[in-house]
This record gives C-alpha cells, structure tokens and sequence, in this order.
C-alpha cells in the first residue's frame, strides 16, 4: 500500500509540474504562426474593423475589406480575444484574429440581377485580372446577370453575362448595383 501512494504522490507531483510546461509549449507554438505572417479577412460580409488598441470599446480607426490580405506583426490575447496587430496601405491597428483566415475566402455565389453602375462605359474582359483585353464594353446602367464573385489580388471580380447577348465575362464586382 505505501509503494502506490508514492507512485501516486509521484505521478502527482509529475503532472502538477509537466502539465503547464507542456501547455505553455503549446500555447508558445499558436504564437509563433501569428508573428510576422500574412493572413485574411474572413467576414460574412461587412468590412473588419480596425481598432487603435486591443478593446472593442476603442475607437475603430479604419475597415478591412472582406478577402484583403493583411500583414500580422503579432497577435496577443486581451480580454479573452486574440487581436493581431495588422497593416494594409495606411491603416495600422488591431483586429479580432477570429477574422483572419489562412487562405483566401472561397468565392461567393450571387446568382443574380446587377446593373452596371459606372458615368460612362464599363470595359470588362476574359480573364480576373486589372490588365486583361477587353472582351467589350457595356453602357451604365446595363442589366447584367452576377453567377458570383470571387476575391483576386485583393480586389472583388464579378463573372457576369450581359442579357439578351452570349456576351460573358469578369468585371469589378464595386462597378455593378443590386
């Protein structure tokens, strides 16, 4: 009976000092993949806030958009909330990292009526991208049919079809209006 409570009071003692080692270790390594890192923002649909300090009682000194990629400094537990330290062009602060994705959010299905919001002409072209070749040009105001939308190089790309045409192609989804 003595040798079990000492290999009891042994195993105690063991746990009481290995535990914490080993969840600090863990806690220590979901750090490190918060430092120096790029990340995304994964909002359903509203920009992220950016706050001045680690609180959401401070004053939000900008937005994200949703599927920007943001540089991560850190990121640092307050209050319950891991907020990272993040920066994009001019804006610097911090953000709830319960909106920040490894990868960039999946496109978004949109099935459904737009029209072109632009003063004069809309250029819109095959491919994803700012410098593609104009498939054609369609007039303000145009109806246009959004399948979805999808996020490239930090910008919104919508794949459209023009009505009453076999015209099809990409344009920035911030140039088309519900």
């Amino acid at each position: 009976m003595n040798k079990l409570i000492k290999k009891i009071t042994f195993f105690t003692v063991i746990t009481t000092l290995l535990v914490p080692l080993i969840q600090a270790k863990e806690i220590e390594a979901s750090q490190r993949q918060w430092i120096n890192c790029v990340r995304f923002v994964n909002t359903q649909t509203l920009p992220l806030n950016v706050r001045r300090n680690m609180s959401f009682d401070n004053n939000v000194i900008g937005t994200v958009p949703r599927g920007a990629k943001v540089n991560v400094s850190y990121a640092q537990i307050s209050g319950g909330t891991r907020w990272a330290r993040i920066s994009l062009g001019n804006i610097s602060g911090y953000v709830d990292s319960n909106f920040l994705s490894f990868s960039h959010p999946v496109r978004t299905r949109i099935n459904g009526t737009r029209f072109v919001n632009v003063a004069t002409n809309l250029h819109f072209g095959s491919s994803r991208r700012m410098r593609h070749t104009p498939v054609q040009q369609i007039g303000r105001n145009m109806r246009v049919h959004v399948d979805y939308a999808v996020w490239v190089g930090g910008e919104r790309w919508a794949s459209i079809w023009v009505y009453h045409s076999d015209i099809t192609g990409y344009v920035l989804a911030n140039y088309l209006r519900v």
